[in-house]
C-alpha cells in the first residue's frame, strides 16, 4: 500500500482531525510528503480566517505562507494536545494580529520637533555665497 492509498485508508476509517494529526507527525519526523498533504489539506480554512481578519488578498497570502512556514520550523516541538486546526487558527491569528498591529498609527502625547529653521538649506547657500564674496 503506499502513502497516498494509506491516506485514503485512513480517511475512511479516522476523521479529518486525526488525519491532520497523523501528517503533522509524519512532519515532524521529516517526510515532506505528510507536510505537503497538511498544508493541501488546510491552506483554504486557513486563507478563509485570513481573509475575514485582513480582507486583502496580497496580505492574505503573505500571512498563510508564514503560518505554514512557521508551523514547519516548529514541527519538531509539535505536540498533539490539541486538534491540528486549532493550532493552525491559532497561528494565523496571531500573524493577522500581530500584522494589523504593525499598521496602526503610533499615537504620542507629544509632537516631534520640528527642524531648527536657522539652518535652512537657503540660508546656508546664501551665507555660504555671502562668504565667498567677501573673500
Amino acid at each position: 500500500m503506499g502513502y497516498d492509498e494509506g491516506l485514503q485508508h485512513a480517511a475512511g476509517s479516522a476523521s479529518g482531525d486525526d488525519i491532520d494529526t497523523t501528517l503533522t507527525i509524519r512532519a515532524r519526523e521529516g517526510d515532506l510528503a505528510a507536510f505537503e498533504e497538511l498544508v493541501c489539506r488546510n491552506q483554504a480554512k486557513a486563507w478563509a480566517l485570513a481573509w475575514r481578519c485582513l480582507g486583502d488578498a496580497a496580505e492574505v497570502q503573505d500571512i498563510v505562507q508564514d503560518a505554514f512556514l512557521k508551523i514547519y520550523r516548529a514541527a519538531s516541538r509539535y505536540r498533539p494536545t490539541a486538534t491540528f486546526r486549532t493550532y493552525l487558527y491559532r497561528v494565523v491569528t496571531r500573524l493577522c494580529l500581530d500584522w494589523e498591529a504593525k499598521k496602526r498609527p503610533d499615537y504620542t502625547d507629544t509632537l516631534p520637533s520640528l527642524p531648527d529653521s536657522s539652518r535652512n538649506p537657503e540660508a546656508l547657500v546664501g551665507q555660504n555665497e555671502l562668504s565667498d564674496a567677501v573673500r
